[in-house]
């Protein structure tokens, strides 16, 4: 599949990701492709797919009091929990202004504080969100994204652990999956959010970080089984850190994913370049699969809840034929089946 990338665009992409542009919408209508180089925009999503994803309009939960976020809060978590019930406690979740200790000056709407933040800032443990973003389309994402994270605090020995990319993809991942079992029409909001709020990111930034390793959570689910996902996040953060030197380690690097590093020799080892040629790859060989894809899903926004599990599946089978062309996988076969790890 490689064959037909042109090469000298994807130079051009690596010597230019490193700087002038703050998302890949302004990449992709900067004047280094131009709407003429058809390999260019056959990588990225075209301009008039975007706009139309734009003018979609999405259902706003409009809360109009705390009662009613915590009501909606239960529910989620009702979903969430299904592949925890030895965990019978919620986190308290605090509707402020102003995120609390390190996260005040960050741009963050939400963040989930443990036990040791709590020993260490003084801070109460909990889900804090913030008040101005609770109206967001996405708040039910981001309330679900921060309950997998004091899940896996919970289930760790040692609270206070290196939060991963890998822990970061796998609460995306299960956020993606609890919205869509709670009303099949968030599918919708959930393209809006990996499009404009991960994919579309600059390559190598965070936000673009947390799509590519959802990415490949979503490969070792149906490689695996989601069961196999929830037993290492039994084992707590340290276990799910682990987890992640069976992504992150390239000992198996494809052999087109070599050409392609070899051609851009420049700048192969830097790190722009690895998520630039990474995030080219998998957006071809994934637009080669979504013809087929959405040629079936005529009308999305009124799929039944099996034609949903359907779609799905068919994404998670595209996500598997992307593994196999990732530079950052090391194989799915190359994961045990039953890890075991030692919390001390």
């Amino acid at each position: 599949m490689t064959s037909t990338i042109d090469i000298n665009i994807l130079r051009t992409a690596i010597y230019t990701a490193g700087g002038n542009f703050s998302n890949m919408s302004e990449f992709v209508n900067s004047t280094i492709f131009g709407y003429n180089t058809v390999n260019a925009i056959d990588l990225l999503l075209l301009k008039e797919e975007r706009d139309k994803l734009l003018a979609k309009s999405y259902t706003l939960h409009l809360y109009e009091n705390d009662n009613q976020i915590l009501e909606r809060y239960s529910i989620l978590a009702k979903f969430t929990y299904q592949f925890f019930e030895d965990l019978t406690a919620l986190p308290y979740l605090y509707i402020v202004d102003t995120l609390p200790g390190p996260a005040k000056d960050k741009p963050w709407d939400s963040v989930s504080l443990d036990e040791s933040d709590e020993k260490r800032l003084g801070i109460k443990k909990g889900i804090y969100f913030k008040r101005g973003s609770i109206n967001l389309p996405y708040f039910d994402f981001i309330i679900v994204h921060e309950l997998i994270h004091w899940i896996i605090s919970e289930y760790s020995v040692k609270y206070f652990a290196y939060t991963s990319m890998v822990e970061e993809g796998i609460c995306d991942y299960l956020s993606y999956y609890v919205l869509l079992k709670v009303d099949p029409s968030n599918f919708k909001i959930i393209l809006n959010i990996m499009t404009f709020l991960r994919c579309l990111k600059k390559p190598g930034t965070l936000f673009n970080a947390y799509y590519r390793f959802s990415r490949h959570i979503s490969a070792i689910v149906r490689s695996r089984g989601l069961e196999y996902l929830t037993k290492v996040m039994k084992q707590g953060r340290e276990a799910v850190n682990s987890l992640g030197t069976f992504i992150i380690t390239p000992t198996l690097i494809r052999d087109e994913t070599v050409e392609l590093l070899s051609l851009c020799f420049d700048h192969a080892e830097s790190t722009v370049a690895i998520p630039t040629v990474d995030y080219f790859l998998y957006r071809h060989i994934i637009r080669q699969n979504l013809k087929e894809f959405r040629a079936k899903d005529i009308d999305i926004e009124h799929l039944t809840p099996e034609e949903v599990n359907q779609s799905l599946d068919r994404l998670d089978d595209l996500n598997l034929i992307t593994m196999e062309h990732s530079i950052f996988f090391q194989g799915l076969d190359q994961i045990p089946t039953n890890l075991k790890f030692i919390n001390t």
